[in-house]
């Protein structure tokens, strides 16, 4: 029965070792980028995107189940298209905040955190709700800037709401910033994407949910693999090379 989970699941190579697996994972978990991931597992960066793509596969829906509640801080924060997916007007490239721009929401209180693709550029009370409402504890403390999407998490899950304006932090020390835990994630999640710089956009989800796993329980990166191995065996899924490395996977 066990082999046949095996079988089943990411790891069923008969060639290559969970050894191998473990270092790939360990790799990976620090912020290397596939190809240096690759380089030191002694594996191709084709295995490499291959096992990204397994990877990915264990990890969706991770964060379906996440609520955050006592003090939520919650910001939204910005990834650039591909420049083939680049909107101009009058022959210019489109400023600020505009839909060139992807969007993610990124909330966290003491022990845990989300970061998930808004769907939109712009925030809208819409997306807003269907971004973060099943993900806050009604009743929570919201610390937020001056963002007016989010007061329909306010209005609706009843949270006690502490504003901090961009005008107000504008210029702040980090340790001074009431936003700091939420816009260190921000920095933290802008430094591992730029670490993976040819990442395909309409996989942007599968990124976070990866970033997520990395940043949350459990801390050591040990344990952190065990976890994966543990959730890839007891869920099984199996990701044939032909369709992980299709051009709509090829990043």
């Amino acid at each position: 029965m066990v082999q046949e989970i095996v079988r089943t699941s990411i790891f069923d190579s008969k060639k290559i070792p969970i050894s191998e697996w473990i270092e790939y994972l360990l790799h990976l978990f620090e912020f290397h980028s596939i190809n240096s991931t690759a380089y030191d597992n002694r594996n191709s960066p084709t295995t490499g995107k291959y096992w990204l793509i397994k990877t990915f596969e264990v990890l969706k829906g991770i964060q379906d189940d996440v609520v955050l509640d006592g003090t939520v801080y919650l910001d939204e924060t910005y990834f650039a298209k591909t420049k083939s997916k680049l909107a101009t007007k009058d022959g210019k490239k489109l400023r600020g905040i505009s839909r060139n721009k992807i969007g993610v929401g990124v909330a966290c209180n003491e022990t845990k955190s989300i970061f998930i693709v808004t769907g939109t550029s712009k925030p809208s009370r819409k997306s807003t709700k269907e971004t973060y409402s099943k993900h806050i504890a009604r009743g929570s403390i919201l610390v937020h800037d001056d963002e007016h999407s989010h007061s329909i998490l306010i209005e609706e899950l009843e949270l006690e709401s502490k504003v901090y304006s961009t005008r107000e932090t504008k210029g702040l020390s980090d340790k001074d910033n009431p936003l700091y835990p939420v816009n260190n994630l921000h920095l933290l999640l802008k430094q591992f994407i730029r670490n993976h710089g040819a990442y395909d956009r309409e996989h942007l989800q599968d990124w976070l949910n990866l970033f997520w796993f990395i940043m949350n329980d459990p801390k050591d990166k040990y344990d952190k693999v065990l976890k994966f191995i543990e959730m890839a065996v007891l869920s099984p899924k199996r990701v044939r090379y032909r369709d992980a490395m299709s051009s709509k996977h090829s990043k």
